[in-house]
């Protein structure tokens, strides 16, 4: 059976996931909560940040470099997941 696409994960219901789909899916959410860069405030995404579409998300098997998709700020961003807080990630600068 062929793998889906992420595209496809996140638009399937969830009776058709597989468990491996779901943490998938579970992950792709994550990465797609907008966090604004510390600089200039503009609320981003993961995938906006790497510029890449959803897809080419690879859950960690490829290191992908983070900017702010503010032309005008442009600064490299870093993913920081806390060990405690209300939000399950944010951006810090590079």
């Amino acid at each position: 059976m062929k793998e889906a696409t992420n595209e496809e994960i996140m638009s399937m219901p969830d009776s058709l996931l597989t468990g491996i789909d779901k943490q998938k899916r579970f992950c792709l959410k994550m990465a797609l909560l907008k966090s604004p860069c510390p600089d200039c405030k503009t609320e981003q995404n993961m995938i906006e940040a790497a510029r890449i579409q959803i897809n080419e998300y690879s859950f960690g098997h490829k290191e992908h470099t983070y900017t702010c998709v503010n032309t005008g700020c442009g600064r490299t961003l870093i993913q920081i997941v806390p060990m405690f807080s209300h939000a399950p990630w944010f951006w810090a600068l590079a």
